[in-house]
């Protein structure tokens, strides 16, 4: 017999009451898809599941976009597939990376790569490892273009790093 006519015959139609000609069985359990209500095995029907056919028991999803985790091609839902993302779990949808370390400026927080993380670096975007900060005005050295807090920019100081705001010579 062939109760639902797709010519596979009842003994060993995997959906004996729903034609599934192809027998395509997902999650391997024996029920074809075609009648299985939880395709990927996971414990959950697939008409509440987040991710049909890849299991999620837990239904994770971090960007609350509706697809599940795991099987969420873009977790952090910036429009950069997971295989290509340099911030998978953070959104950094242009892929800034100022220090090349392949981790995108978003999600890293040593942005200069120094050793020094962002919080606590008084040159976020320029490597300064040891946090030299010769006028103390918290603006490390290595990105303080006025080093001696004299108002006058280095590049056209006369006296680097001695306070000199009116350049005498």
């Amino acid at each position: 017999a062939d109760t639902d006519g797709d010519g596979i015959i009842d003994d060993i139609d995997n959906c004996i009451d729903v034609a599934n000609p192809g027998q395509e069985d997902a999650d391997n359990d024996g029920i074809g898809d075609a009648c299985d209500d939880d395709a990927d095995n996971d414990g959950i029907t697939d008409d509440v599941d987040n991710c049909v056919n890849t299991a999620n028991p837990n239904q994770e999803d971090a960007d609350n976009d509706g697809i599940g985790d795991a099987c969420d091609d873009d977790a952090d839902n910036d429009g950069i597939t997971d295989d290509v993302d340099n911030c998978v779990n953070t959104a950094n949808p242009n892929q800034e990376d100022a220090d090349n370390d392949g981790i995108g400026d978003a999600c890293d927080d040593d942005a200069d790569n120094d050793g020094i993380t962002d919080d606590v670096d008084n040159c976020v975007n320029t490597a300064n490892p040891n946090q030299e900060d010769a006028d103390n005005d918290g603006i490390g050295d290595a990105c303080d273009d006025d080093a001696d807090n004299d108002g006058i920019t280095d590049d056209v100081d006369n006296c680097v790093n001695t306070e000199n705001p009116n350049q005498e010579d």
